[in-house]
């Protein structure tokens, strides 16, 4: 059927039709003599014309078909809007139209109270003339005039109808087909003459129409793009035809633009989800009313990607839409309450600790406890139990790690329980402490002395506290 759409560059008026060339079937006495089937020979000859888009269009003025034979007695103009997988009539085009409207299938006049009714024409089906007779799918006076006036200057009103009637989807088509059913005859064609049966063929020259990219008027153009025609999409749309939302414009449902209010419209364009700069995508939720976010990234979770995820805090100096606003609570697990659940409170992070554990990672003992994660059994703070005769001013705070508590001078031990070698007799008054032993170094095996009564160790020969 490429003949029936050819075009030729002109020096003048650019491309026109090439109305020199033409598509045409073979002859009734064709299908008649080559026949091997009886039953079929009384059946006309019948052909299927098909023009197929790769996108969904709307046509926008009269649809034209001239013919270089005799118009046909009978054809059907059908369309699909699924690209060829399912049909519908959308006009007839007949010698006599009383099957059609007696059925109930077509009306010989459209109405502005049903603008989509199927026509059936009787305007187009002579046989004279012989060859450049045209066919007319008429939208401007058979349909646009019931709204916008004899002379389609109305515009509010026509684009009224657009959206209060399917006028827009009756216009609209992936695929167009002729269903050239009965061509034209002598009137003696079941005579099985020759001479009649070669003069009824179809011929098509030309097929020309106005349509538009159906964009759901959420763009104004299409391009072609990997071989395939697409909408140029505005208002957040995507799509073939910008029949979706971007990935993360669905905080409410997509919805087609509209003619009104006129002039201008309403775009109904696609809203952005409120994700806080943490997720790529969201989806409309009709029961929330709005779009949840999905895959919500940066260690964050909820509906708005607004909450932090487990074992992460709100970083309250950051702003919700800061990659870094969840700061991880690195808890110490062996100070925490609940392994499973090491989580944290905001707004500073503070982690839930055990008993004497403190810290804002749980991550060392109370004043007076040590051994958290130093002593076993670990995860247990144990008391620094200081002999306070030996610490400083009587202070029982030992260092948290290993427990040393603060012992006065000569005094030793964890706990500063007992004197220091070279002292003796541990104090029990806080200004006190150990006494030096004193040993002569002379007289001494050692310098060390008893701890309680202060002897030291003599050498042969000497005697006396201090060996001298």
């Amino acid at each position: 059927a490429d003949f029936m759409v050819d075009y030729i560059d002109t020096q003048t008026q650019g491309f026109q039709p090439n109305l020199e060339s033409y598509w045409q079937s073979i002859t009734w006495w064709d299908v008649w003599n080559s026949s091997l089937i009886p039953s079929t020979l009384n059946d006309p000859l019948a052909v299927d014309i098909d023009l197929n888009f790769d996108h969904l269009y709307i046509l926008q003025k009269d649809l034209t078909i001239i013919f270089n034979s005799s118009r046909p007695q009978k054809f059907t103009l059908k369309k699909s809007m699924d690209y060829g997988v399912t049909w519908t009539d959308w006009q007839y085009y007949r010698v006599d139209c009383s099957e059609e409207v007696s059925q109930g299938r077509a009306v010989l006049q459209v109405t502005r109270a049903n603008p989509t009714a199927i026509l059936c024409s009787m305007d187009y089906s002579e046989q004279r003339p012989y060859t450049g007779g045209e066919v007319a799918f008429s939208v401007q006076m058979n349909r646009f005039a019931l709204f916008a006036g004899l002379d389609i200057d109305n515009y509010q009103a026509l684009y009224e109808a657009y959206d209060t009637t399917q006028l827009i989807s009756f216009l609209s088509f992936t695929n167009l087909r002729l269903s050239l059913e009965y061509p034209a005859s002598t009137g003696n064609e079941y005579d099985g003459v020759e001479k009649d049966l070669v003069r009824s063929w179809y011929a098509v020259k030309d097929i020309q129409l106005i349509a538009s990219c159906d964009c759901n008027l959420h763009g104004k153009y299409c391009t072609q793009v990997n071989d395939s025609t697409v909408c140029q999409c505005s208002h957040n749309t995507m799509g073939k035809n910008c029949e979706a939302c971007q990935p993360l414009y669905n905080n409410r449902p997509w919805m087609k633009g509209s003619y009104m209010p006129y002039p201008t419209g309403s775009s109904n364009e696609c809203t952005k989800c409120q994700c806080y700069d943490h997720a790529d995508s969201c989806e409309y939720s009709p029961q929330h009313g709005y779009g949840i976010c999905q895959n919500c990234t940066h260690n964050t979770t909820g509906n708005n990607c607004q909450m932090c995820l487990p074992t992460f805090y709100h970083n309250a100096s950051l702003s919700l839409s800061h990659p870094d606003v969840c700061a991880e609570c690195q808890c110490e697990l062996l100070g925490v309450r609940n392994v499973s659940t090491p989580d944290c409170i905001e707004p500073l992070g503070q982690c839930q600790c055990k008993e004497q554990v403190t810290g804002l990672k749980c991550d060392r003992c109370r004043d007076m406890y040590y051994g958290l994660t130093t002593i076993p059994p670990l995860g247990t703070c144990k008391s620094c139990a200081c002999v306070l005769d030996g610490t400083r001013n009587r202070d029982n705070r030992c260092e948290t790690e290993y427990g040393q508590c603060p012992c006065k001078d000569n005094i030793c031990g964890r706990d500063c329980s007992y004197c220091c070698d070279g002292f003796y007799r541990f104090p029990n008054q806080i200004l006190q402490s150990c006494l030096d032993c004193q040993c002569d170094p002379g007289g001494a095996v050692s310098p060390v002395c008893d701890r309680q009564t202060g002897a030291c160790p003599c050498k042969d020969g000497f005697r006396g506290q201090y060996c001298n």
